[in-house]
């Protein structure tokens, strides 16, 4: 894989999901096994799986100054990856974000807020904090919306304002 600045996220060998969260070989070892998009990639199963970490020995990052200078005069990240199957075939692709990718939108916001909280939070309370986001304007407080997206277990309540 070549891109700009990935010595900044090159750990070959993420000991947490933290670690994990902060490493591209990880990332695209992950890819690699179609794990879902979400929280639960940066599980311990995950993180120690003998297929990832097999997949991590194998991987190598190159810096690319090209992609450095897009990113920091236009902000622009732009990517190569290249895959070597066993047959000894390679699959090339380039990405540039945001060029490949179609704007979010408000929908897809939500969809990747339902997969990124759903595992934190019950589904009653993420459709509460996407009703509270959408009223946001209409809103006195920050209160209900921080409250919306806390766990229970977390402290409260949350005075905002004089």
């Amino acid at each position: 894989m070549r891109g700009g600045h990935v010595r900044l996220v090159n750990d070959f060998n993420p000991r947490s999901a933290v670690d994990a969260q902060f490493s591209l070989p990880f990332v695209v070892a992950m890819a690699v096994t179609r794990e879902p998009l979400g929280p639960g990639m940066f599980s311990e199963a995950r993180l120690f799986d003998p297929v990832v970490r097999d997949l991590l020995g194998r991987i190598a990052l190159d810096q690319d100054a090209e992609a450095e200078a897009l990113f920091f005069n236009e902000q622009r990240l732009r990517f190569s990856v290249a895959i070597t199957l066993k047959s000894g075939a390679s699959v090339q692709r380039e990405i540039e974000f945001p060029r490949d990718q179609k704007r979010l939108g408000w929908t897809g916001v939500e969809t990747k807020f339902r997969t990124l909280a759903g595992s934190l939070l019950p589904a009653a309370q993420v459709e509460r904090a996407i009703s509270t986001v959408r009223a946001l304007d209409r809103l006195e407080t920050l209160a209900p919306l921080i409250e919306s997206v806390c766990a229970a277990s977390g402290p409260g309540p949350f005075p905002i304002g004089p």
